[in-house]
């Protein structure tokens, strides 16, 4: 049944979570070829290819369409969230006022409206959404992926603001979160890939080298999984090594535009050199990826 959404976006989840834009994108494609005009589903399938093949702001108006159609459509909500917090960050705040409204809290979105909050400047909004998603992870919590996003990014925005300390303690107990995981799944790329990153920012640096080194020999490796460590190799004054990865991430077909906002939390601007070469080699993916699309 190709006009099946439920199954068209669970390709789309499957293609991004492979790191492959342009095999997203297609998915985008079909769902148009193949669903109702002005349906909610076939919107719905279709944002989502937006958003996750890196055209995010593409979304935007698809996923407002199906929350105009449908007011109680938690996934437009949800995902809206996600897809705004880099680049339209005042947006991401206001969608998941609403969407506290109307489903409650949800300690995934947390983490993500403070990283909103902080990019707006808004600091002691990020300070309260950061501390209640750290909370809400609770001390024996498995180290799953939004985990150790949460960690990740509170971490920096307390180093960020002179608590040094209580970023070490964050990152040091996503080391022993992650650690533990692999015991079970050593080869579980995302995971490892955020051991890395974990190591490299407490200023374990051989054992920032040596995981970083281990999970890039990984077979399986994919570009999504990639998307934290340059920010690590950022955040240490290492940009020649961020660019290296994020050259990496782009052949290997992932567009995406938050590595933006993660540089500008770190401190570091997408404008400045090296970056600054790479973000032409990045628009103009970006740019194919925009014709693709139609």
């Amino acid at each position: 049944n190709p006009a099946s959404m439920i199954a068209r976006r669970g390709l789309i989840e499957a293609k991004f979570v492979r790191g492959s834009s342009e095999a997203v994108l297609i998915q985008g494609a079909e769902a148009e070829r193949f669903g109702q005009r002005d349906d909610a589903e076939t919107l719905l399938a279709r944002a989502q290819a937006y958003h996750y093949g890196g055209l995010e702001e593409r979304s935007f108006p698809l996923y407002r369409r199906v929350i105009e159609l449908d007011p109680v459509n938690q996934p437009a909500h949800y995902h809206l969230v996600f897809a705004s917090w880099c680049s339209e960050p005042q947006q991401a705040v206001d969608v998941y006022r609403t969407y506290v409204r109307r489903f409650g809290e949800d300690d995934v979105l947390q983490s993500v409206v403070a990283n909103a909050h902080w990019l707006l400047g808004n600091h002691e909004k990020a300070r309260e959404y950061y501390d209640r998603a750290l909370e809400g992870i609770g001390p024996h919590s498995a180290a799953g992926w939004f985990t150790s996003f949460t960690r990740f990014f509170s971490g920096l925005f307390y180093d960020a603001m002179g608590e040094r300390g209580r970023a070490e303690e964050v990152w040091y107990r996503g080391i022993e979160d992650t650690k533990l995981k692999l015991e079970s799944y050593p080869d579980n790329l995302g995971t490892r890939m955020f051991l890395a990153s974990f190591y490299g920012l407490v200023g374990e640096r051989d054992s920032f080298l040596a995981e970083s080194q281990r999970a890039l020999e990984i077979t399986d490796i994919n570009a999504w999984a990639l998307q934290h460590l340059p920010t690590a190799h950022a955040k240490l004054g290492e940009p020649e090594r961020a660019v290296e990865l994020l050259r990496r991430i782009l052949r290997s077909g992932r567009v995406a535009a938050n590595w933006k906002a993660h540089l500008r939390m770190v401190g570091t601007s997408p404008d400045s050199p090296p970056y600054d070469q790479f973000l032409k080699e990045y628009r103009s993916e970006e740019h194919t990826s925009e014709l693709q699309s139609h």
